[in-house]
């Protein structure tokens, strides 16, 4: 359980990132919407342990030897994020 919470971290540091670097305005919207069937690009970020830092920006190593990956598939048709 402590392993996933740290990879949770490392994962939620990772989006947070990806998302700054991202071009353009962004807008937000508190409802949810439905999956598209399709999706016009794919984004993944790939992490590692020596890529963790807190909220300060402060070095914070994770496990040894353990990965993290997410993707973010875009439908750039109806600016749809998952």
């Amino acid at each position: 359980m402590r392993r996933t919470a740290r990879q949770l971290a490392a994962l939620s540091v990772l989006t947070s990132a990806s998302a700054s670097l991202a071009a353009g305005t962004a807008s937000a919207q508190d409802a949810q919407v439905d999956e598209p069937s399709t999706f016009t690009s794919l984004f993944t970020a790939n992490g590692t342990p020596d890529m963790v830092a807190d909220n300060d920006g402060v070095p914070a190593p994770g496990e040894p030897e353990t990965r993290g990956t997410f993707n973010h598939r875009v439908n750039s048709d109806e600016e749809i994020i998952c």
